[in-house]
């Protein structure tokens, strides 16, 4: 699970990634806890990009992991099925078309590690996708605590 700045980002990726990967479509709406919704809007996005991920589809407040679905009632729930085995070719975040702010890796435990490293998050992320497509990321990737080198945690 990631434990990153833009962990957030990353399951709502995950779960619009697996939604797509299982039907071919997107899914129309996605329901998440407020308190996810919440660090999206205000800390992750901002109200710019936040804006542009309302425009494709509905975030719903809820009591629930953080589940894609449509309106013809197909799901894809990230809380129990984790991330998809497979990418589509196009993936949440270009469809989405967003980023995550600069900002949102400051609340992150390595981000003045990073900055006296010069890796930065950029590179976090970098080494997150590099370890969900199977690849080895590099020994300098390893320097992110947040994502790498937390105890039982998996990115």
């Amino acid at each position: 699970m990631p434990n990153g700045g833009d962990r957030n980002f990353i399951r709502l990726c995950a779960a619009i990634d697996g939604f797509f990967v299982r039907y071919g479509v997107w899914p129309t709406r996605v329901r998440l806890s407020s308190v996810a919704l919440a660090d999206l809007r205000d800390h992750v996005l901002g109200p710019a990009a936040f804006a542009t991920v309302e425009r494709k589809l509905r975030l719903v407040a809820d009591k629930v992991g953080i589940v894609a679905e449509d309106d013809a009632g197909r799901s894809y729930n990230y809380g129990n099925e984790g991330f998809p085995e497979t990418l589509p070719e196009i993936d949440a975040q270009q469809w989405l078309g967003v980023e995550p702010l600069p900002s949102c890796y400051d609340r992150e435990p390595c981000s003045e590690q990073n900055a006296a490293a010069g890796t930065g998050p950029a590179l976090c992320v970098s080494v997150y996708l590099a370890e969900r497509s199977g690849e080895r990321p590099s020994e300098a990737g390893r320097s992110c605590p947040s994502l790498c080198d937390q105890p039982g945690a998996s990115p």
